[in-house]
């Protein structure tokens, strides 16, 4: 049953992937769970198994959170690349997970993403 009286908004934005060899890649969030992500990174191939630190901002109803977490590169696809995560604070596991606890990206017609309540 829902106890909730206002909806839940929430977003992520600014996506950056730190690499080592290239420096600062910026993305587009594709989806994202509490184990990873996968980030449209455009015309940049990131190497698998290399290690990157990922940086994104977590927005909803009460404020913004810097988030930050390291990461490996486990998969390219297409223009995306899927990292799975390799530690982050407790800052950045609690902001995810008020993003992603209840909750779930679901491809919509036109092919992005849209959260909604499982």
């Amino acid at each position: 049953m829902e106890r909730r009286t206002s909806e839940r908004l929430l977003s992520v934005t600014k996506v950056t992937i730190a690499y080592s060899n290239l420096g600062l890649v910026p993305g587009e969030l594709v989806d994202i769970s509490l184990g990873g992500m996968c980030v449209d990174t455009g015309s940049v191939i990131l190497p698998v198994n290399a290690p990157v630190t990922v940086s994104f901002v977590i927005e909803n109803a009460s404020g913004v959170t810097d988030c930050e977490a390291h990461a490996i590169i486990v998969r390219n696809h297409g223009s995306s690349c899927c990292v799975m995560f390799d530690g982050m604070d407790t800052q950045t596991h609690h902001a995810l997970r008020s993003l992603v606890g209840d909750w779930q990206l679901l491809p919509d017609s036109s092919g992005s993403s849209q959260i909604a309540a499982l």
